[in-house]
């Protein structure tokens, strides 16, 4: 599903230099219960794992845009 809502999102915004997909579905283990307790949700930890990634490419792309 990822994969296809990438290529989708790709063929619609691809063009628009403001438009950046993050893939975070890797970022979280859904099977450690410390980061996601019913395998879908991530906890309290696992979201700030996934918002610190976020920023994290968010950053990159306001450093890149100032150089």
């Amino acid at each position: 599903q990822q994969r296809s809502l990438a290529e989708a999102l790709a063929r619609e915004f691809g063009r628009e230099g403001r438009f950046q997909y993050v893939d975070l579905g890797g970022v979280v283990d859904l099977r450690d219960s410390t980061l996601s307790a019913d395998g879908i949700h991530p906890t309290p930890l696992g979201a700030r794992i996934v918002a610190t990634r976020l920023a994290e490419a968010m950053l990159e792309r306001v450093r890149a845009r100032l150089q």
